[in-house]
């Protein structure tokens, strides 16, 4: 691991993780909904304002991809890491609906141009240095990293709001403009951009429709893993709910929002390791296995701290594993001119799939209880996995061509 940080050929891929880590310290998390009322907006402005942004990720996606694969990968992570200090800055003025609206907007455009970009710049940064066979291994710290930036600023987050109310913004600020000037330091590095004759939409479209199309075995990679992390997100906004019931209070609940992170930061921590040891059939089991029987966990006891546990297990710790393995394996199936499009692609279906289930979540809930709706997601997830996880498999194990 020392090598890694005295390789200078590693430099910007060192950078691009400092500059995720500060991104990522969102000292308002915890407290974003009391915040935006502080705002003066109402609780079902909260949800309206949430929804607009994932509205916007989800028409951004594709072409921001797009355009990471016919520009410069770095600068794009430069403007990204601009729009993302600027709405902290818009967000810290605002008060009323509409502020936050243009706040939530410029939030979803910067998330979306870095979206796809991230993980090419860092596969292609890796390979210009020789080390691309360490991509699964720095995605995964990478994503450790980051959780323990968002255990630690949330954690921060609720003091810092109790002192004063923009406090947290502010912070965030901060560590925004430090990324962005952090990122003017990355250099570009060498690689096929994209170069087409045609209309850039029509171009685009094609791109989509050839990462879908059977013959790339690209759509199982794509759309299995988004269908499994949207259903798996159903837990993000269900746990709470059900910890209330048991008798949480919001101390417990903070200590449990990062007490997850933190077990996620060490799963991701070590996935690379448990990847080369045990290889990529016997860890896509262990997902499966984690999800399964995480929800089981969650819906069969009454122990609050099993419940959590439960939830961990079956959420986030399953998605902290899967998710840098499955970018190491499209990586290897994509060439340079088509790769960020494509990641974009598997990031737009993450996005359909969860925003149907944050949709769905609460209705349902209401209507026929927490705990037959947790019977419905063990079910869910046990459906995916005996449905779709054999199609995943065959694509994710069969031989590694440039497309």
């Amino acid at each position: 691991m020392v090598k890694l940080f005295l390789d200078t050929k590693l430099a910007p891929a060192r950078l691009l993780v400092l500059i995720a880590v500060l991104r990522e310290c969102l000292f308002v998390l915890p407290v974003f909904a009391a915040y935006y009322v502080h705002k003066g907006v109402t609780a079902q402005d909260v949800f309206l304002v949430q929804g607009w942004f994932r509205l916007c990720v989800f028409a951004l996606e594709i072409p921001t991809g797009y355009l990471a694969d016919s520009w410069h990968r770095h600068r794009q992570i430069q403007l990204a890491s601009f729009l993302w200090a600027l709405s902290m800055a818009m967000l810290w003025l605002a008060s009323d609906l509409f502020g936050l609206l243009m706040v939530e907007t410029l939030m979803a455009l910067a998330c979306a141009l870095l979206s796809g970009t991230v993980s090419a710049y860092l596969y292609e940064t890796l390979r210009a240095a020789g080390k691309v066979t360490q991509v699964n291994l720095w995605q995964s710290r990478k994503m450790a990293l980051v959780r323990v930036a968002v255990m630690i600023s949330a954690l921060a987050g609720g003091w810092l709001f109790v002192v004063h109310p923009e406090a947290p913004v502010l912070a965030g600020l901060g560590t925004a403009v430090l990324a962005f000037l952090a990122s003017l330091y990355l250099p570009d590095v060498p690689r096929t951009r994209r170069e087409s004759m045609e209309n850039p939409l029509r171009d685009m479209l094609r791109v989509t429709r050839w990462s879908l199309h059977k013959d790339t075995g690209l759509a199982a990679l794509l759309v299995v893993p988004s269908l499994f992390f949207g259903l798996t997100s159903i837990l993000f906004w269900v746990l709470p709910v059900r910890m209330e019931t048991l008798g949480a209070s919001a101390m417990v609940m903070g200590l449990a929002m990062a007490g997850s992170m933190g077990a996620s930061a060490l799963m991701a921590w070590y996935a690379d390791a448990l990847l080369q040891r045990v290889g990529l059939a016997r860890v896509a089991a262990l997902v499966w296995v984690c999800a399964l029987g995480g929800a089981a966990l969650t819906l069969l006891q009454d122990n609050l701290w099993l419940v959590w546990a439960g939830a961990v297990v079956s959420s986030s710790m399953s998605y902290t594993l899967a998710y840098p393995i499955i970018q190491t394996v499209l990586h290897d199936r994509l060439g340079d001119e088509v790769r960020a499009t494509v990641l974009s692609v598997q990031s737009m279906f993450t996005t359909i799939f969860s925003g149907v289930m944050l949709v769905l979540v609460v209705p349902l809930a209401a209507l026929v209880g927490l705990e037959t709706l947790l019977s419905l997601y063990t079910v869910g997830v046990l459906a995916v996995i005996l449905l779709f996880a054999p199609a995943f498999m065959k694509a994710a194990t069969r031989p590694a061509l440039v497309l």
